[in-house]
């Protein structure tokens, strides 16, 4: 209630990136931006102000995200199936919307991917996060994308809400951190 999810504009960035700083300075590794880094024109390619979503309580934002297709600048491609699956590929494709699955595309083509990245949500807020990432899902389907990615801390309390919510694959990974005593 009083939550409003919508698209952002290039007006909202110094409300996201003001979002963004006061959730990542809780983690390690998370990453400074400026407004100037979301315009969308930055040297570093990125997100451009239209492909985040923000929810809003009043006239403040209270968290975001962006639907960030890289495939501008990396792509992935399939390579081929097992001789297997190959076979059931048609089937599974068939399948796939009644499951809720992702389509397994023609061998030799782009998968159709996205990150979900520049993520954040106001005192953890697990119906923000859960809001933002089923409106993304929405605009990621009306982009013609099949697979969304989303990196979040085994620590960090929105996942298991969002684990629970969203059909997913556990991809883990861990990063270290290494400093010298001086």
């Amino acid at each position: 209630p009083g939550i409003e999810i919508a698209p952002a504009n290039r007006a909202d960035l110094g409300a996201i990136v003001a979002c963004l700083a006061r959730n990542h300075a809780r983690y390690a590794f998370a990453p400074v931006w400026s407004a100037r880094d979301l315009e969308g024109d930055a040297p570093t390619p990125g997100p451009a102000p239209g492909d985040f979503l923000v929810a809003r309580r009043g006239s403040g934002i209270v968290g975001c995200v962006a639907m960030w297709d890289q495939r501008a600048i990396r792509q992935v491609i399939v390579a081929g199936y097992a001789p297997r699956l190959a076979r059931w590929r048609r089937f599974v494709n068939l399948a796939a919307s009644v499951l809720g699955i992702p389509r397994l595309p023609l061998a030799g083509s782009v998968l159709a991917q996205a990150f979900l990245s520049h993520f954040a949500v106001d005192n953890d807020d697990a119906s923000i996060a859960l809001a933002l990432l089923g409106a993304a899902r929405t605009a990621a389907a009306a982009r013609g994308l099949d697979v969304l990615l989303l990196g979040v801390a085994e620590g960090n309390p929105m996942l298991a809400p969002i684990a629970r919510t969203f059909r997913h694959r556990d991809y883990r990974s861990r990063l270290y951190l290494v400093h010298w005593p001086d």
